[in-house]
Protein backbone atom coordinates (compact mmCIF):
# COMPACT_ATOMS: atom_id res chain seq x y z
CA UNK A 1 0.00 0.00 0.00
CA UNK A 2 0.84 3.73 -0.56
CA UNK A 3 -0.05 6.74 0.76
CA UNK A 4 -1.35 9.63 -1.78
CA UNK A 5 -1.24 13.41 -1.35
CA UNK A 6 -3.80 14.21 1.57
CA UNK A 7 -3.70 10.99 3.34
CA UNK A 8 -5.69 8.82 1.28
CA UNK A 9 -4.58 4.74 0.47
CA UNK A 10 -4.02 3.60 -2.61
CA UNK A 11 -4.21 0.07 -2.16
CA UNK A 12 -5.62 -0.63 -6.35
CA UNK A 13 -1.98 -0.39 -7.29
CA UNK A 14 -1.79 -4.14 -8.60
CA UNK A 15 -4.92 -2.78 -11.19
CA UNK A 16 -3.50 0.45 -11.85
CA UNK A 17 -2.96 0.67 -15.54
CA UNK A 18 0.83 1.34 -17.52
CA UNK A 19 2.18 4.21 -17.41
CA UNK A 20 3.05 5.69 -21.03
CA UNK A 21 6.57 5.32 -20.56
CA UNK A 22 6.08 1.47 -19.57
CA UNK A 23 3.63 0.86 -22.42
CA UNK A 24 6.85 2.80 -24.88
CA UNK A 25 9.50 0.23 -22.79
CA UNK A 26 6.63 -2.91 -23.76
CA UNK A 27 5.81 -1.84 -27.52
CA UNK A 28 9.59 -0.57 -28.55
CA UNK A 29 11.26 -3.68 -28.96
CA UNK A 30 8.42 -5.03 -31.05
CA UNK A 31 7.96 -1.58 -33.49
CA UNK A 32 11.67 -1.73 -33.64
CA UNK A 33 11.91 -4.92 -35.37
CA UNK A 34 8.53 -4.82 -37.98
CA UNK A 35 8.51 -2.42 -40.50
CA UNK A 36 4.68 -3.26 -41.06
CA UNK A 37 4.25 -2.45 -37.20
CA UNK A 38 5.67 0.87 -37.94
CA UNK A 39 3.78 1.69 -40.63
CA UNK A 40 0.50 0.60 -38.56
CA UNK A 41 1.08 2.31 -35.49
CA UNK A 42 1.49 5.55 -37.58
CA UNK A 43 -1.52 5.11 -39.99
CA UNK A 44 -3.01 4.61 -36.31
CA UNK A 45 -2.48 7.87 -34.96
CA UNK A 46 -2.75 9.52 -37.78
CA UNK A 47 -6.64 8.09 -37.69
CA UNK A 48 -6.95 8.64 -34.05
CA UNK A 49 -5.77 12.24 -34.43
CA UNK A 50 -8.22 13.05 -37.20
CA UNK A 51 -5.26 14.03 -39.66
CA UNK A 52 -5.11 12.69 -42.86
CA UNK A 53 -1.59 12.53 -44.89
CA UNK A 54 -1.59 15.17 -47.78
CA UNK A 55 -2.39 13.51 -51.04
CA UNK A 56 -0.63 14.39 -54.66
CA UNK A 57 -2.12 15.40 -57.23
CA UNK A 58 -0.84 14.97 -60.74
CA UNK A 59 -2.76 16.43 -63.56
CA UNK A 60 -1.71 16.48 -67.29
CA UNK A 61 -0.93 20.10 -66.89
CA UNK A 62 0.04 20.50 -63.32
CA UNK A 63 1.02 18.45 -60.41
CA UNK A 64 1.75 19.45 -56.37
CA UNK A 65 1.27 17.87 -52.87
CA UNK A 66 -2.58 18.87 -51.49
CA UNK A 67 -2.23 19.98 -47.49
CA UNK A 68 -3.83 17.73 -45.28
CA UNK A 69 -7.70 19.29 -44.74
CA UNK A 70 -7.73 20.75 -48.21
CA UNK A 71 -10.50 19.62 -50.89
CA UNK A 72 -10.65 20.00 -54.43
CA UNK A 73 -13.98 21.83 -55.58
CA UNK A 74 -15.36 20.30 -58.62
CA UNK A 75 -18.46 21.82 -58.31
CA UNK A 76 -17.66 25.58 -59.68
CA UNK A 77 -19.12 26.02 -63.15
CA UNK A 78 -15.80 26.84 -64.39
CA UNK A 79 -13.85 23.84 -63.37
CA UNK A 80 -11.63 22.26 -66.12
CA UNK A 81 -9.43 19.49 -64.19
CA UNK A 82 -6.25 20.42 -66.20
CA UNK A 83 -7.79 24.42 -66.91
CA UNK A 84 -9.59 25.77 -63.87
CA UNK A 85 -8.79 24.28 -60.56
CA UNK A 86 -9.83 25.47 -57.14
CA UNK A 87 -8.66 23.99 -53.55
CA UNK A 88 -9.64 25.33 -50.12
CA UNK A 89 -9.88 24.19 -46.59
CA UNK A 90 -12.06 24.35 -44.07
CA UNK A 91 -11.43 27.97 -43.10
CA UNK A 92 -11.27 31.17 -45.37
CA UNK A 93 -8.07 30.03 -47.63
CA UNK A 94 -8.10 29.12 -51.07
CA UNK A 95 -5.72 28.18 -53.80
CA UNK A 96 -6.81 28.63 -57.51
CA UNK A 97 -5.09 27.16 -60.83
CA UNK A 98 -5.53 28.19 -63.91
CA UNK A 99 -3.39 26.90 -66.95
CA UNK A 100 -4.18 27.79 -70.84
CA UNK A 101 -2.08 27.15 -73.70
CA UNK A 102 0.06 29.91 -74.93
CA UNK A 103 -1.24 32.14 -78.22
CA UNK A 104 -1.28 35.56 -78.91
CA UNK A 105 -4.90 36.11 -77.11
CA UNK A 106 -3.96 34.05 -74.05
CA UNK A 107 -0.72 35.79 -72.16
CA UNK A 108 0.54 36.16 -68.67
CA UNK A 109 -1.11 39.71 -68.68
CA UNK A 110 -4.36 38.78 -69.68
CA UNK A 111 -4.85 36.06 -66.93
CA UNK A 112 -3.39 38.09 -64.15
CA UNK A 113 -5.74 41.34 -64.95
CA UNK A 114 -8.72 38.77 -65.54
CA UNK A 115 -7.66 37.72 -61.77
CA UNK A 116 -7.45 41.09 -60.73
CA UNK A 117 -10.53 42.62 -62.30
CA UNK A 118 -12.48 39.89 -60.70
CA UNK A 119 -11.40 40.53 -57.16
CA UNK A 120 -11.61 43.71 -57.63
CA UNK A 121 -15.65 43.76 -58.23
CA UNK A 122 -15.46 42.18 -54.93
CA UNK A 123 -13.30 44.29 -52.43
CA UNK A 124 -13.30 47.64 -51.40
CA UNK A 125 -10.59 49.81 -49.95
CA UNK A 126 -8.07 48.33 -51.98
CA UNK A 127 -4.42 48.28 -51.44
CA UNK A 128 -2.16 46.59 -54.06
CA UNK A 129 1.43 45.50 -54.55
CA UNK A 130 3.68 43.85 -56.79
CA UNK A 131 5.96 40.75 -56.88
CA UNK A 132 8.18 39.36 -59.60
CA UNK A 133 8.56 35.20 -57.67
CA UNK A 134 6.11 32.59 -56.75
CA UNK A 135 7.86 29.24 -55.95
CA UNK A 136 10.61 28.56 -58.38
CA UNK A 137 9.20 31.01 -61.19
CA UNK A 138 9.58 34.03 -62.62
CA UNK A 139 6.32 36.47 -63.55
CA UNK A 140 4.29 39.09 -62.96
CA UNK A 141 3.04 39.20 -59.43
CA UNK A 142 -0.04 41.37 -57.82
CA UNK A 143 -1.26 41.69 -54.15
CA UNK A 144 -4.65 43.10 -53.28
CA UNK A 145 -5.22 43.06 -49.94
CA UNK A 146 -9.24 44.87 -48.92
CA UNK A 147 -11.90 44.44 -47.51
CA UNK A 148 -15.13 41.83 -49.01
CA UNK A 149 -18.64 42.47 -48.40
CA UNK A 150 -17.53 45.68 -46.71
CA UNK A 151 -16.08 43.63 -43.52
CA UNK A 152 -14.05 41.08 -43.78
CA UNK A 153 -9.99 41.73 -44.72
CA UNK A 154 -9.19 39.05 -47.59
CA UNK A 155 -5.47 38.95 -49.00
CA UNK A 156 -5.51 37.73 -52.23
CA UNK A 157 -2.10 36.90 -54.02
CA UNK A 158 -1.82 36.49 -58.21
CA UNK A 159 0.93 35.29 -60.01
CA UNK A 160 1.34 34.28 -63.59
CA UNK A 161 4.55 33.05 -65.73
CA UNK A 162 4.95 31.08 -68.44
CA UNK A 163 6.61 27.52 -69.25
CA UNK A 164 6.78 25.94 -72.26
CA UNK A 165 3.96 26.36 -74.26
CA UNK A 166 1.78 27.26 -71.65
CA UNK A 167 0.91 30.34 -69.40
CA UNK A 168 -0.30 29.45 -65.51
CA UNK A 169 -2.43 32.11 -63.14
CA UNK A 170 -1.81 31.22 -59.37
CA UNK A 171 -4.00 32.58 -56.36
CA UNK A 172 -3.78 32.67 -52.89
CA UNK A 173 -6.20 33.83 -50.98
CA UNK A 174 -7.16 34.48 -47.56
CA UNK A 175 -7.56 35.89 -44.15
CA UNK A 176 -4.40 37.97 -43.50
CA UNK A 177 -5.14 35.56 -39.68
CA UNK A 178 -5.26 32.22 -41.98
CA UNK A 179 -2.24 32.99 -44.34
CA UNK A 180 -0.76 33.33 -40.88
CA UNK A 181 -2.56 29.83 -39.18
CA UNK A 182 -1.71 28.07 -42.44
CA UNK A 183 1.36 29.36 -43.50
CA UNK A 184 3.56 25.65 -43.77
CA UNK A 185 0.03 24.67 -46.04
CA UNK A 186 1.03 27.29 -48.10
CA UNK A 187 4.77 26.48 -48.40
CA UNK A 188 3.83 22.64 -49.05
CA UNK A 189 1.37 24.02 -51.94
CA UNK A 190 4.78 26.35 -53.60
CA UNK A 191 7.71 23.82 -52.86
CA UNK A 192 5.53 21.12 -55.02
CA UNK A 193 3.83 22.88 -57.25
CA UNK A 194 5.29 22.11 -61.08
CA UNK A 195 3.98 22.93 -64.04
CA UNK A 196 4.60 20.79 -66.76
Amino acid sequence: MRTLRGGVVNNLNKFALPSGIEIRKMMLPMISRSRSARCFLLLLVLLLGGCRPADRIERATFAMTLPAGWVEDRNDGLYDPNGFVMFENKDSCLFIVVVAKKSKTMSVDLLVEKQRQAYLKKMTNVKAGAFIQWSRYQGKGLRLVGNVGGKVLYDNRIFGFEHGDRVCAIVEAATPGDFTRYAADYDLIRKTFVLK
